[in-house]
């Protein structure tokens, strides 16, 4: 089961190639980079412009 979330949340972020070992290691870092995703959707809201609000791109 856990193996198949990891799956998951690898594809969804693009994390195939992740350098850290171990279940909280690896929960944390899906966790930074949902909030991130989160954070960069609530700034597109911010600034009123809500197509930037599906990418992180955008704002590097």
């Amino acid at each position: 089961m856990v193996e198949h979330v990891f799956k998951s949340g690898k594809r969804q972020l693009n994390l195939n190639n992740l350098r850290w070992r171990g279940v909280a290691k690896v929960r944390m870092h899906i966790a930074l980079c949902y909030s991130v995703i989160l954070a960069a959707a609530i700034t597109a809201r911010k600034m009123n412009r809500p197509e930037l609000a599906h990418t992180i791109k955008a704002f590097q």
